[in-house]
């Protein structure tokens, strides 16, 4: 988001506010919130550095809350947020729609594999091909527990029914 000063403003607390805003403060904004810390975004932005790390972070800080870079920084991540928020939603129709033009582009290029994996792809979003899985024990048969049968084991039998899966309990004892 590249944002000239002299025709830059931000609505905040329901009334537009122009900035004034120095291009060394602007990169100071971009690179604070690419960042996160103040002194690398001083640095960045093209600042005087001194060898005393103490008053660099004191210059950071007075730029970081001079209000026009405030401003510039609350602009900067709303921008972010509402890209990120546009990209959250998705929807079936659009989902569908992206796919179809990626089958269409693989399709020109004549790339057929991709135009048929984007097209099965589409398939799948509308419910056309499910995948199943069919779990079953050792030896092919169905997995299953009958409950009713487990309650009424002794501990003993439990524990040689689980072995059989290769589930080993720990011992607990009576109270």
């Amino acid at each position: 988001m590249k944002i000239r000063p002299e025709n830059t403003s931000q609505f905040r607390a329901g009334f537009f506010v122009a900035m004034k805003i120095t291009k060394k403060q602007e990169a100071f904004a971009v690179a604070y919130v690419k960042c996160g810390i103040a002194t690398k975004a001083f640095e960045e932005a093209g600042y005087s550095v001194s060898d005393n790390e103490n008053i660099n972070r004191v210059n950071a800080h007075r730029v970081l809350k001079n209000t026009n870079v405030v401003l510039m920084i609350d602009a900067l991540k709303k921008d972010i947020r509402d890209k990120a928020a546009e990209n959250l939603y998705l929807t079936k129709e659009s989902h569908l729609q992206k796919l179809e033009e990626l089958r269409d582009k693989a399709t020109e290029a004549e790339k057929y594999d991709a135009a048929i994996r984007a097209e099965m792809a589409r398939g799948k979003a509308m419910g056309y091909y499910v995948d199943k899985t069919e779990l079953t024990g050792k030896d092919g048969s169905a997995i299953g527990v009958n409950i009713n049968h487990v309650s009424d084991m002794s501990d003993e039998e439990l524990q040689t029914a689980l072995a059989k899966y290769g589930i080993k309990l720990p011992k607990v004892s009576a109270i």
